[in-house]
């Protein structure tokens, strides 16, 4: 739990972002630059012709009260703790966009503020346990770039990371652009690179049917994302670099874009990640993805989907008979979206594959990226908190032989892993902006849950879960409810005030739970980048 003056530390923090994010001539003064905090290949075509000397600037800010029942989390009868938890986020950022003749010189900075939970942590110990981290200060961009015409960008410094649906990479900014429409969805800052960036794009401007192609390479220090891991558990800052867990990138993709909101593409990433205790994790990355809008006689359709294949080889998490692993990961993500008038009909499908054998050869567990969500229950709460207690299990002397190293990286910080889930949604738009919307989470485990100590002795090897229960395919049904109303603002802003309810219904992946569990969020934000359809 947070000393009282840590407590005052963070609500002065608060109280001084607010102030700055409220006050008058705080929202953006101009949209941001397409592609400036994006994936490597975002840019997107043709951009508007900014006058001489412009300087915009962006603030963002949110807070979210939530509750969510206890519920256990091991045989030893603990349970999470049920506090009610505040968190906040708030946003700030330059953009500056001079022009020279055919050339424009942009720059930006930007940085989270008091990020996390401000109050009632989870106060069960485990690894990156729901609800226990805050930032005071987060720096997120800090580049400089040159843009030839519409022909060529190069930029150098530290900056976000997304890509596709967000599967691999993903820059947790959806709460300031189109993304924000999303239902179930609480985006937390994301991916951060220190990046040298090269984007062509060499048919601009003719009349080739190639003019919408885009080609980016990409040179990557890993600052954050979800493989590397802190030994405090912390976010770096500005120029505080992991030294513990180094990890290089390179990166080459082409994106073509058939419109402006419609696009297909292929991502490739080269990772080489060393450890100063001699491991390492080096791995291809190839993912593919599109965003696909179009006009219907009776509505808007938007298909999105992302595939994303790994293969490479680690010494992480090594065992006696293999000291070395392959890695051998994959995922596939969709969703289709129809807009009918006031109505939208909404189908998340995801399929992530699983790894629950601790002691063969290869690694087969893939995690997505932290805001690629789906429901606010199942994945963000219960399985963050029963694999965030799989370290503490897993290292009783009772266990069968010497347990596995590298065991906090189970916990999976409430990342989707080792599912094919179904989520129909439906939301309606009532006059006066008031939307009102729900879904329906079902969720099974092609490989279930496995909790390394009970599987290895209770088990003999066959999985089982958390609460000592044999392996089952069922993750559980999640029924989700919201509401939301925006009021909007000057210059495409808009204020927030939301609510969103959750009940999990466990399966049979999950027995030994006593019942349901339950969560619940009140949220109010002020998004600066209101993108009305």
């Amino acid at each position: 739990m947070p000393t009282p003056a840590q407590l005052r530390t963070r609500a002065a923090l608060l109280a001084m972002a607010l102030a700055a994010v409220f006050s008058p001539g705080s929202a953006t003064a101009a949209a941001p630059l397409p592609g400036g905090a994006t994936p490597v290949s975002a840019a997107a075509p043709a951009p508007a012709k900014a006058s001489k000397g412009t300087l915009s600037t962006l603030a963002g800010a949110r807070v979210i009260g939530g509750r969510y029942s206890p519920f256990v989390v091991d045989t030893t009868g603990a349970e999470t703790s049920g506090n009610t938890e505040v968190s906040t986020r708030l946003t700030l950022q330059a953009d500056l966009d001079t022009r020279f003749g055919d050339l424009r010189l942009e720059a930006r900075l930007a940085t989270d503020i008091a990020r996390g939970t401000l109050s009632g942590q989870e106060t069960l110990p485990g690894d990156m346990m729901p609800a226990t981290s805050f930032d005071a200060l987060l720096p997120t961009d800090a580049w400089v770039g040159v843009r030839w015409k519409d022909k060529v960008v190069v930029r150098v410094g530290q900056m976000t990371s997304n890509w596709g649906m967000g599967l691999l990479a993903n820059d947790g900014r959806g709460w300031l652009d189109r993304r924000q429409d999303d239902y179930f969805v609480r985006t937390e800052t994301g991916d951060r690179v220190l990046r040298a960036l090269v984007l062509a794009r060499p048919f601009a401007g003719s009349s080739s049917r190639a003019q919408g192609l885009v080609l980016s390479g990409a040179v990557d220090r890993v600052v954050s994302d979800d493989i590397l891991l802190r030994p405090d558990n912390k976010a770096p800052n500005l120029f505080d670099y992991n030294e513990t867990e180094v990890a290089v990138q390179g990166i080459a993709a082409a994106r073509f874009f058939v419109s402006k909101l419609s696009w297909f593409g292929v991502y490739y990433v080269y990772r080489d990640q060393q450890h100063t205790d001699g491991k390492w994790l080096k791995v291809n990355t190839v993912d593919f993805a599109a965003d696909l809008t179009g006009k219907l006689s009776f509505g808007t359709l938007r298909m999105r989907g992302e595939a994303v294949f790994i293969n490479g080889t680690t010494n992480l998490s090594p065992t006696p008979e293999y000291p070395e692993h392959e890695v051998r990961q994959a995922a596939i993500a969709a969703q289709g979206r129809l807009d009918v008038g006031r109505v939208r009909l909404e189908l998340d499908m995801a399929w992530l594959s699983g790894d629950n054998n601790f002691d063969d050869k290869y690694l087969t567990g893939f995690k997505a990226d932290t805001n690629y969500q789906l429901g606010i229950v199942l994945f963000p709460r219960l399985l963050a908190a029963w694999t965030g207690r799989a370290r503490g299990t897993a290292s009783n002397p009772d266990v069968v032989g010497v347990p596995n190293e590298d065991l906090e990286r189970l916990a999976t910080r409430g990342q989707v892993t080792s599912t094919m889930s179904f989520f129909p949604k439906v939301g309606v738009r009532l006059p006066g902006n008031l939307d009102v919307y729900g879904g329906l989470l079902v969720a099974v485990a092609p490989s279930a849950p496995a909790d390394p100590f009970h599987t290895k002795t209770s088990g003999g090897g066959e999985p089982r879960n958390a609460l000592n229960k044999p392996q089952g395919s069922l993750l559980g049904l999640e029924v989700d409810l919201g509401v939301r109303w925006r009021l909007p603002l000057a210059m495409r802003s808009a204020i927030f005030v939301g609510a969103e309810y959750g009940v999990l219904m466990p399966g049979d992946a999950l027995e030994g739970l006593a019942g349901n569990v339950h969560g619940g969020r009140l949220t109010l934000a002020f998004a600066p980048n209101l993108r009305q359809k």
